[in-house]
């Protein structure tokens, strides 16, 4: 990168030490925050660009020969503009940044599927691996590296999401993508689902497959996007044939001989299918979604609602003057500006840093 780029990056890094938050910057028409902490392997800088976009890790070198750069890519991003879209997006960035890029390579994919599966709860025992593939429970912070890692998460005494294999290798994941998207305040999948939520109360399962450094690297041999974009396929036939959910048979007792329930065999269907068909045609960005920014928009404009309806009722106000409501806020922060003068740019400064590039 260039060291015009390097030094911006370097002064908001120490502002951001000091305010102990991140802090926003622009450089050639790109938005995002600095945080003030960089990332392990030499990565001395964090940038986000907000919910529709990246994380770049950056390190201090402006060394074209090293590997300076890497760039984490939102899930939103994905969903809006595709995996063809995505990749003109990192483009532009990389010259929006002033980095001379010499080589990219991929260093992780993950490709899911969402199924509609009423009445389904995954079943820890239910996961077949191969014989020689060591298996234990993963407790977070046991230090342990041996064997596969199986990760089971409950909610409420019932099972929704196991987590199957560990980084930087190969992981597969079955988990309530109905809930996760609620707790994360993704709302853009129900429509993406054609689902409304508050009458589907079922989980959306999502079966997905994570292949990172050493899987797409060291097993596929894959050093550049058109060979990712070549063996994609087989990368995730791979991880679905060697575990694989099953339908117990009391009457076999060699669990590798048993059948292969239709929930796996439908995530098989369609991930094959889409790759086959369109996972890396250009396509045109969707602009019927509900955005990060509206979403985080229309959730403070609930809770600012409510709590100027507390702040009404503790000041006095009665549902006959509901009315005056509006101007009791008003006139509260009109006196906190005046009584604290430059405190309100202060905190709208700090709200900027956090939410100005949410996207």
């Amino acid at each position: 990168m260039s060291d015009r780029v390097l030094a911006v990056l370097a002064d908001a890094r120490a502002e951001a030490e000091a305010s102990n938050g991140p802090v926003a910057r622009e450089v050639g028409g790109l938005h995002f925050r600095v945080a003030p902490s960089g990332a392990r392997n030499g990565f001395r800088y964090r940038l986000d660009t907000g919910d529709g976009g990246e994380v770049w890790l950056v390190k201090q070198s402006a060394d074209a020969r090293q590997w300076n750069l890497f760039a984490s890519v939102k899930s939103f991003a994905l969903l809006r503009h595709h995996y063809a879209g995505v990749k003109e997006r990192l483009l532009e960035r990389q010259a929006q940044l002033e980095a001379t890029v010499l080589d990219a390579r991929p260093n992780r994919v993950d490709f899911a599927c969402d199924l509609d599966a009423p009445g389904f709860e995954p079943e820890p025992e239910c996961f077949i691996q191969p014989p020689w593939t060591r298996v234990r429970s993963y407790h977070p912070g046991d230090g342990s590296r041996e064997g596969e890692r199986v990760e089971v998460h409950r909610l409420a005494r019932r099972v929704n999401g196991i987590m199957i294999g560990r980084m930087p290798g190969r992981q597969l994941c079955v988990y309530d993508k109905r809930a996760d998207s609620l707790l994360k305040r993704k709302l853009y999948w129900p429509v993406v689902w054609g689902l409304d939520l508050a009458q589907h109360r079922d989980p959306v399962w999502r079966v997905e497959v994570r292949a990172a450094r050493d899987e797409i690297k060291r097993r596929w041999r894959v050093r550049s996007f058109r060979e990712l974009e070549s063996r994609l396929l087989d990368v995730v036939l791979s991880s679905l044939a060697k575990v694989r959910y099953v339908i117990p048979s009391f009457r076999d007792s060699n669990a590798s001989r048993w059948p292969t329930h239709p929930l796996w065999e439908a995530a098989e269907r369609y991930m094959r299918d889409a790759i086959e068909a369109h996972a890396f045609a250009p396509a045109p960005s969707r602009n019927d979604l509900p955005t990060p920014r509206l979403i985080k928009l229309d959730e403070f404009r609930r809770q600012l609602i409510g709590l100027a309806a507390g702040y009404g009722v503790l000041a006095g106000l009665t549902e006959e003057q509901a009315g005056d409501l509006p101007g009791l806020v008003a006139a509260t922060i009109r006196d906190y500006a005046r009584d604290r003068p430059g405190a309100l740019e202060d905190k709208l400064a700090h709200a900027r840093a956090r939410y100005g590039v949410i996207g």
